[in-house]
């Protein structure tokens, strides 16, 4: 400001500058030292006690406040949540006011907080031996992080670990372990927190037994021993009842589980729980089991199946063969009898007379008492009447390639036939079945071997099979003949082969000779007919017949032959002159037997001693002899007047032989002296 000093000789103008200030602070103080927590909220911390002039500013002297922490610059007011640990420090903040400050220090702390409020998912666990157990990590931490967890007391099963970062137990217990505590600390800079927990290991429980409920089970029926299979656990070492009753006179073993007896009482249908237990734990098995009286068992109507037909009285069909207790009731359990049929509900008895048609299905009639229903399973249908008396013209024989006339079934005396089919066998080539009026047709274009078939004529009441036997063969053979016949062959002269031609017919599939027979050295060939080979012996004109055989007949073809030749043959007296001692004359003859005359004969005869021997020539030497004429050779054994007189005990023999240079004929003559 300017003041003015004023007289009569002037003024002076005096500057001044001028202030007023408040009382400086005083005596203010906070109520430190401070040791806080760290990650905790610091209640706000307010300076106090000024007995000076008001603060107008708080500002930060010396030190540092630890992070987290800040000051109100107008109340000078500490307030935050610290983040780290902040060693024990001393800091001034200066309280200042236009009048002066004032600087409070003191000492600031902050710490973590010791862990608190951890728990595991469970204050006990029960492990089993070989089975992974699932991690168990604490939680719920209210106080600073941990730094470590450790094993304070106890010792963990055999195969468990304890992470010493996270104290996450984890692992596989190989060995039991009796239940037991452990102690477990967490720690941090602010502390530590003991965790106890129970623990065991037990042997694996019983586990995936069943019995084959639900049991249904007959008073006053020994039961079959019942016993629990499957358990994929460890072995049960106890069988107890848990909840329910068994029936009066049904057991539980108590070390095997098996449920054996007779009950003696009713029971209805209840369900009973078996605890199997070891040292692991147990399973709880549910059943379900009732004790019914003996129902109906075994009944049966004569058929399980009726098949009536429209309009025509049922003979009553009673059930029989109940071999359990007698029925009080029979209803019809599904489905529904055909109209006209009705069910005797006191005897079981159906009975009536169907009068429409009822397509088969199936009915179930159930026969119960107080014990229990037997159902008994029908199939029923009610059907037109069924075709009956039908025939056809059988058996048939038809031609290859000839076509047949129409061949008609006859004779219905059932309902109409709607369909025709082919039951069983098959029709030949060619031949067809039509299915509306059962007329077999065409024209058999191979040949088929007898077979029977069968054709069914059907309607909606059932069917009539018609069985019959059905041949196609081959035209029979025809025309046939051996073109050079009549034969005149010679004996002993192959012949040129002859074989029959013409045929009209049918292929031939044999040949055979069917009358008169073939000169020796001929034969005839069974798939041709060839007639071949040598004649060995003459043959006197004579007819044979040669039958050519198929499947449709045959045709017999008939030839001359006439096999031309010299046949010598000889008779006359013994041979043998036997033991003589006289002369001896035999007569041997040679006869021609054959077509022509015989060429000239020579006549040799040949004795071992020609003075025992002699001979007298007929007309068998230098000559002929027809056919059918004959010569003679007399022939003496000299059994007392050989040599010369003298005969002399002993065999003789001669040989005596006629040949014509083709043929010959030979005796071998023989005698003994005595």
């Amino acid at each position: 400001m300017t003041i003015r000093a004023v007289n009569t000789g002037g003024n002076q103008d005096i500057t001044l500058t001028l202030e007023v200030n408040d009382i400086a602070p005083t005596s203010i103080s906070y109520s430190s030292p401070f040791t806080w927590s760290k990650d905790l909220t610091v209640v706000s911390e307010l300076p106090s006690g000024n007995a000076g002039g008001p603060v107008t500013s708080y500002t930060l002297q010396s030190g540092s406040l630890p992070t987290g922490i800040s000051l109100n610059a107008s109340t000078g007011e500490l307030s935050g949540t610290p983040s780290a640990d902040y060693a024990t420090a001393s800091i001034t903040i200066r309280a200042s006011n236009t009048g002066g400050y004032q600087d409070i220090s003191f000492n600031i702390t902050v710490s973590s907080s010791a862990p608190a409020s951890i728990a595991y998912g469970s204050a006990s666990y029960s492990w089993t031996k070989d089975t992974s157990v699932v991690s168990e990590t604490p939680s719920g931490n209210t106080g600073s992080d941990v730094v470590s967890y450790s094993l304070l007391s106890g010792s963990l099963p055999s195969g468990i670990s304890l992470n010493s970062s996270t104290g996450e137990l984890s692992g596989t217990p190989t060995a039991l372990y009796t239940s037991a505590s452990v102690t477990i600390r967490a720690v941090n800079t602010g502390g530590n927190q003991d965790i106890t927990l129970t623990l065991e290991v037990n042997d694996i429980a019983p586990t995936s037994i069943s019995y084959s409920s639900p049991f249904t089970w007959t008073k006053d029926t020994s039961v079959v021993s019942e016993s629990p299979s499957g358990n994929t656990g460890g072995p049960v070492t106890s069988w107890t009842l848990q909840s329910g009753s068994l029936p009066t006179g049904i057991s539980l073993n108590a070390s095997t589980g098996v449920l054996s007896g007779t009950p003696s009482a009713l029971y209805t249908s209840a369900s009973v729980t078996i605890r199997a237990a070891n040292t692991g734990g147990y399973q709880d098995i549910s059943l379900t089991m009732e004790v019914n009286d003996i129902g109906p068992t075994s009944i049966a109507y004569g058929s399980s199946s009726y098949s009536w037909t429209k309009d025509t009285t049922v003979v009553s069909e009673n059930p029989s063969g109940n071999t359990g207790g007698s029925v009080t009731s029979y209803t019809v359990q599904s489905g529904s009898l055909p109209s006209g049929i009705s069910l005797n509900s006191s005897t079981g008895a159906l009975s009536g007379t169907p009068d429409a048609i009822y397509t088969s299905a199936s009915v179930t009639i159930r026969a119960a008492n107080t014990g229990g229903y037997q159902d008994i399973t029908l199939t029923l249908e009610v059907n037109d009447i069924i075709p009956a008396g039908i025939s056809y013209a059988s058996p048939y024989t038809w031609t290859k390639d000839t076509s047949i006339v129409n061949e008609t079934p006859s004779g219905n005396t059932g309902g109409a036939v709607i369909s025709y089919s082919l039951q069983s066998g098959s029709l030949p080539t060619g031949i067809s079945l039509n299915a509306s009026t059962g007329e077999l047709s065409g024209t058999p274009s191979v040949i088929f071997g007898t077979t029977s078939v069968t054709i069914r004529a059907a309607n909606t009441g059932g069917y009539q099979d018609i069985s019959f036997n059905i041949t196609v063969n081959d035209a029979a053979p025809a025309s046939l003949s051996y073109a050079g016949s009549p034969y005149t062959w010679s004996k002993d002269t192959s012949i040129v082969n002859e074989t029959p031609s013409g045929n009209t017919g049918g292929t031939v599939t044999s040949y055979t000779l069917q009358s008169g027979s073939l000169p020796s050295g001929m034969s005839l060939n069974s798939s041709t007919g060839e007639i071949s080979g040598t004649p060995t012996a003459s043959y006197a004109s004579a007819s044979i017949t040669v039958r050519a055989s198929n499947t449709g007949g045959f045709q017999d073809i008939n030839a001359t032959i006439l096999v031309n030749g010299v046949e010598l043959s000889k008779s006359g007296d013994s041979e043998s002159y036997g033991s003589t001692s006289t002369d001896d004359t035999s007569t041997f003859t040679i006869t021609n037997d054959g077509t022509i005359t015989s060429n000239t004969l020579t006549t040799t005869f040949t004795p071992d001693d020609a003075n025992y021997w002699n001979i007298v020539i007929d007309n068998c030497d230098s000559t002929t002899i027809a056919s059918a004429a004959n010569c003679s050779v007399q022939v003496t054994f000299q059994g007392s007047t050989g040599n010369f007189g003298s005969p002399v005990s002993g065999s003789y023999s001669a040989t005596l032989i006629i040949d014509d240079g083709t043929e010959s004929a030979s005796f071998t003559l023989t005698a003994t002296i005595p």
